[in-house]
C-alpha cells in the first residue's frame, strides 16, 4: 500500500507548482490591471505598480503566457509563436508605476496570500508545502470576506484543486494510512 501512496505529496507539490506557474485562473479579483485570475498577475500587477523591476514581473508572466499561446492553438487553431518578450506586459494589459490607493487589511491579505502563493510554488519544488498553504489560505479568506460584498470577486474550480494540492502537499497520507492500519489490526484482536 506504500508504494500506492508514497508519492503523493510529491506529486501534489508538482502540480501545485504547475498551477501557479503557468498562471491557471484560479479566482476573479480586481486588481490593479483590472482583474486579476492567478496569484502571479497580482504579485506583477503589485510589483509594477510600486515601481519593480519589468524583468522580474516578465519573468513571473512569461510561462502563463507561453501556455495562453497554446490554448490558443488548440481552441482557435492558430499559428503557433511564442510571446514577445518586448510586448508582453502590453499584450496582458499590465500597467508600469498605477499606484492602487487603497489600502485596506483584506487587500493586503491578497497581495501577501498571492506573494506567499508565487514563493511557495517555488519551494513546492523542493517538496516544501508550508508556505503555499498559508497563501492559499489567505487568498481562501480573502475571497470568503469579500465575496459577498463585491461581486468581481470569486474562486474558479482550479481553486479548490490549488488549495487541494496545497493542503494535500502537507499530509503524509501513507503515514495516516498505516496509523488507521495499525489502529484498526488492534481493534480486531
Amino acid at each position: 500500500m506504500a508504494g500506492a501512496f508514497g508519492g503523493w505529496r510529491h506529486r501534489a507539490s508538482q502540480f501545485y507548482f504547475l498551477i501557479i506557474l503557468f498562471s491557471f485562473p484560479i479566482f476573479s479579483i480586481p486588481c490593479q490591471k483590472g482583474t486579476c485570475s492567478s496569484p502571479v498577475e497580482v504579485v506583477a500587477a503589485h510589483l509594477l505598480s510600486n515601481g519593480g523591476d519589468q524583468s522580474i514581473a516578465k519573468a513571473l508572466l512569461y510561462p502563463g503566457s507561453v501556455f495562453r499561446k497554446l490554448e490558443g492553438i488548440v481552441a482557435d487553431n492558430e499559428p503557433f509563436a511564442f510571446p514577445s518578450w518586448n510586448t508582453l506586459l502590453k499584450d496582458l494589459r499590465m500597467m508600469v508605476g498605477n499606484k492602487n490607493e487603497e489600502s485596506s487589511v483584506a487587500k493586503m491579505a491578497v497581495i501577501a496570500g498571492s506573494y506567499l502563493c508565487v514563493i511557495g510554488a517555488v519551494f513546492a519544488i523542493f517538496g516544501l508545502m508550508q508556505v503555499s498553504a498559508c497563501g492559499m489560505s489567505a487568498l481562501l479568506w480573502y475571497i470568503y470576506t469579500m465575496g459577498g460584498k463585491d461581486g468581481d470577486v470569486f474562486a474558479l474550480p482550479m481553486f479548490a484543486l490549488a488549495m487541494f494540492c496545497a493542503i494535500g502537499g502537507l499530509l503524509n497520507l501513507e503515514g495516516l494510512l498505516k496509523r488507521e492500519a495499525i489502529v484498526g489490526k488492534e481493534k480486531q484482536t
